[in-house]
């Protein structure tokens, strides 16, 4: 139900479905994004959780006790 016409300078949020891929691996994601028209393009903002173990990122030994499997992921870009 998105239309690109009905963004506007306003920031509204919206619901996107996607699939992240990294490390050869694949996960589909569902998020809120903030999108706006900017002179550039338009603006993209997303945070969401990421688990390690989904993409096989492997965190070293010697901190994994203190470093959470679940990372928070911003995005931030201009479409053009």
């Amino acid at each position: 139900k998105f239309d690109l016409k009905n963004v506007k300078a306003e920031t509204v949020i919206y619901k996107i479905n996607g699939k992240m891929t990294m490390h050869g691996r694949s996960k589909k994601i569902t998020t809120k994004a903030s999108l706006k028209k900017v002179p550039t393009g338009i603006e993209l903002f997303s945070e969401f959780p990421l688990n390690t173990d989904d993409f096989k990122i492997e965190i070293p030994f010697i901190v994994r006790s203190k470093i959470s499997k679940n990372v928070n992921t911003q995005i931030s870009c201009v479409l053009k």
